[in-house]
């Protein structure tokens, strides 16, 4: 998939210890496939023995730089004078092998989208509850006011048991509005436990789900007390993410006790392997939220479009789509996605667009409904239950626009 170039505006604004500035500056344009066609993930059957799929893999001539115990798949790397089709068929022709597939690229689901700070003023509601002193929640936070955060704050901020785990390109586990806050994960780039946030991506959703709050600084997150676990799947945009690594991040998540995924990040084309991450996720007790994608079509992502995780299209400030949001009967739910300001690397803030900003406000009310002692069937059927019937509806996403009020309310009446 091809990324759009960053536009990016420097905003100068100052207030307090803070400030809002631009995107740090990146090259937007995604890796070349042509780097994973030599990979490939090899799904073995459950009564093979370790020394056997390893033997296979060194008959074929090819090396083993990944193996999942969890789903029993080895990612394998092709010489690069072999054929992929060939190698794939030998693999696959194997009666140990039960499939075979190629380790797709895949990307962030951001688009390049800065507006002037003052473009929100008349697009918000008035709000009669819980207002929080972050200083940039009143001026330029619109998407907690569009789905009624203050009114569910007014009921619960949520919990600290909570982890909300965010498999991105790391978090600033330092900065001021998410120090305390992260917890280190593990960082499939480097392969060791320090997932640091080069690129600003991941400390993005991290701050729209769970930023501090009312702490007179920044911004506010939507449950404000949990936790968030950081898991590193990407450098940065150039280095396009493999579809192992999304799955094992996945995995990672899961085993590590997180109560929401957020997954903000996707590929065009089905993966066996990516699906069983979910389910395994879903086994575990997670939700597991996905992007829809900014292409815009209704052909679906994933692993977004592996049920039960919740699909996600971007919402603009007057509740219309997006016009780079994806969209479909596929996609579960809508939320605010466009011109989103959250934290960034540098302990600072930014706004940025597309569905992967859409996915922390949807696991912000997940994990609010978590704290309340919700398991992740009923908070998926809460969260669509309670949605905003917004024109749309029926033909962009099948439930409507989040809202956190309605959906908390519900839950305070059923507990």
């Amino acid at each position: 998939m091809t990324r759009k170039i960053w536009i990016v505006s420097l905003i100068f604004l100052l207030v307090g210890s803070f400030s809002i500035t631009s995107w740090p500056p990146m090259i937007a344009e995604s890796a070349s496939p042509e780097a994973s066609e030599k990979r490939l993930i090899v799904k073995f059957k459950a009564e093979t023995s370790e020394n056997a799929r390893k033997s296979l893999v060194r008959k074929q001539g090819d090396q083993i730089i990944f193996e999942s115990r969890q789903l029993d798949f080895l990612v394998v790397e092709i010489p690069k004078d072999e054929s992929l089709p060939l190698a794939k068929n030998q693999y696959r022709s194997h009666p140990d092998v039960e499939y075979v597939e190629s380790d797709q690229p895949g990307n962030l689901d951001f688009v390049s989208k800065a507006s002037p700070l003052s473009s929100h003023q008349k697009d918000r509601q008035a709000v009669e509850a819980f207002i929080p002193n972050d200083p940039l929640f009143s001026t330029d936070q619109w998407g907690p006011q569009k789905i009624k955060a203050p009114e569910a704050w007014d009921i619960t901020i949520g919990s600290s048991d909570i982890t909300i785990a965010v498999v991105d390109s790391g978090v600033q586990a330092d900065h001021p509005d998410l120090e305390g806050k992260v917890i280190k994960g593990y960082d499939f780039v480097e392969n060791d436990w320090d997932p640091q946030d080069e690129y600003g991506h991941g400390t993005h959703i991290a701050g729209i789900a769970a930023a501090a709050t009312n702490n007179e600084i920044g911004i506010a997150g939507i449950s404000p007390n949990s936790q968030i676990l950081a898991i590193r799947i990407f450098k940065n945009e150039t280095d396009s993410g493999y579809t192992s690594y999304f799955a094992q991040g996945i995995i990672h998540a899961a085993d590590r006790g997180a109560d929401i995924i957020t997954c903000s990040f996707g590929i065009n084309e089905p993966s066996l392997t990516l699906k069983a991450a979910v389910l395994y996720a879903w086994s575990k007790g997670a939700v597991v939220i996905g992007s829809a994608g900014n292409e815009p079509t209704s052909k679906p992502r994933y692993p977004a479009a592996y049920k039960p995780a919740i699909s996600v299209a971007n919402t603009d400030p007057n509740d219309e789509k997006a016009e780079d949001s994806n969209y479909g009967e596929w996609v579960d739910i809508a939320a605010p996605g466009t011109d989103i300001i959250s934290t960034i690397i540098g302990s600072q803030y930014f706004e940025v667009s597309g569905t992967s900003m859409s996915v922390p406000h949807v696991a912000g009310v997940a994990a609010l409904l978590a704290s309340q002692g919700y398991n992740n069937k009923e908070i998926r059927y809460i969260i669509m239950k309670t949605a905003d019937k917004i024109p749309g509806t029926g033909t962009f996403w099948s439930s409507g626009r989040l809202n956190a009020e309605r959906a908390i309310r519900y839950a305070q009446k059923h507990q």
